[in-house]
């Protein structure tokens, strides 16, 4: 999976540069647009950079990532309005959260693909500032359950529940202990 950063203009509406307060969670979104790949939705971002307060971390398709804000700055990604990120995890999900969107298609298997790139990059993130994918990652439906379906959405078009998508985030662990204990061994035998 290829990881690019394609940042947005700083020190605009999309890209305040302001630092964030640390990442205690991950919240997963979709863009919501079919058929639009994450360069596309890049574009779409620096082009309208002024226009509204509202953006992502990373989008995500079959081809890989597109970072466009750096994970040490505050992204747009959750109204301020809403409390559920307070009540869940103490904290507003725009001072210490990533946010994620999944890019779908119609063609069923570039969605897998782009699921899959999901799945490996949240757990990348999850590895990287040790959080629990069973306690540490969010939907958008569950920060704003009066205007959001997202990530649910795309899931949907592809066969996965919030369920599935947690066991396939642990199950990629899991594979991944066991090929470290299997390096640990091989290291062992020399």
């Amino acid at each position: 999976m290829e990881i690019k950063q394609q940042y947005l203009p700083e020190k605009s509406k999309r890209r305040s540069s302001q630092k964030n307060l640390g990442i205690k969670f991950i919240v997963a979104h979709d863009t919501g647009n079919l058929n639009s790949t994450a360069k596309q939705n890049v574009e779409y971002f620096i082009k309208s950079a002024n226009d509204t307060e509202a953006s992502a971390h990373a989008f995500v398709d079959d081809l890989g990532v597109i970072e466009c804000i750096p994970q040490n700055e505050k992204a747009w990604h959750v109204r301020k309005q809403v409390p559920e990120d307070n009540s869940i995890y103490g904290v507003d999900s725009n001072d210490y959260a990533l946010g994620i969107e999944l890019c779908f298609f119609t063609d069923l298997e570039r969605s897998k693909l782009a699921y899959k790139n999901y799945v490996e990059y949240i757990k990348t993130l999850c590895t990287k500032y040790n959080l629990d994918p069973s306690k540490d990652i969010v939907g958008h439906y569950k920060l704003d359950p009066s205007r959001r379906t997202d990530p649910k959405n795309a899931f949907s078009k592809i066969g996965k529940t919030w369920d599935s998508f947690l066991v396939d985030l642990n199950t990629l662990k899991d594979k991944k202990q066991e090929i470290k204990l299997e390096i640990n061994r091989l290291v062992e035998m020399l």
